[in-house]
C-alpha cells in the first residue's frame, strides 16, 4: 500500500468521532501489521493477509459483531510464555459490556456517572476541602 499524502490522511481522520475509532478503522480495513506476544512466526499466517472490507458506519447505529468466525485459533494473541492460543467464541457467549467498549458515547457516559471513579473522587476531594474550611473557622 503506497503512502498517502498528509492532506488525505488529515480529511480520512476528519471523518471519524476520534482518533481511537479512526486507528480502530485502520486496524480493521487496511491491516496494518500488529506486534504479538509470540516471537515465533505461526504456520497458519493466512488471516493475518486475507483484507476484509467493513464499511464503516457510526458507532450508534452499528451493531458490532465479531469479525473472527467461532472456532478460529487467535494465533500469537497468548500473553503467557507456557500458555496455549486462545479460540474465539460465538458472539453470543461473550459479556454484553465487551461490545460496548467501542462505543464512545457509553464510555462517555460511564465517566460522567455520579458513582464512577472521577466522579467520586472529586466529591472526596470538595469534601476534605470542606472540613479543612471548617476546620480552620473553628479555631
Amino acid at each position: 500500500m503506497p503512502f498517502k499524502s498528509l492532506k488525505s490522511t488529515l480529511f480520512e481522520i476528519s471523518k471519524f468521532k476520534s482518533f481511537k475509532s479512526f486507528k480502530l478503522y485502520l486496524l480493521l480495513n487496511n491491516n496494518i501489521p500488529r506486534k504479538f506476544a509470540s516471537n515465533i512466526a505461526s504456520k497458519d499466517d493466512s488471516l493475518l493477509k486475507t483484507k476484509k472490507s467493513i464499511k464503516t458506519q457510526p458507532l450508534t447505529t452499528q451493531k458490532v459483531i465479531s469479525f473472527v468466525p467461532a472456532g478460529t485459533i487467535l494465533k500469537g494473541i497468548n500473553i503467557f510464555k507456557n500458555g496455549s492460543d486462545p479460540i474465539a467464541k460465538l458472539d453470543d457467549e461473550y459479556p454484553d459490556w465487551l461490545w460496548d467498549l467501542l462505543n464512545e458515547e457509553k464510555q462517555n457516559a460511564l465517566k460522567e456517572h455520579p458513582y464512577s471513579r472521577p466522579a467520586l473522587r472529586q466529591q472526596r476531594k470538595q469534601l476534605i476541602k470542606n472540613n479543612n474550611f471548617d476546620k480552620s473557622r473553628k479555631k
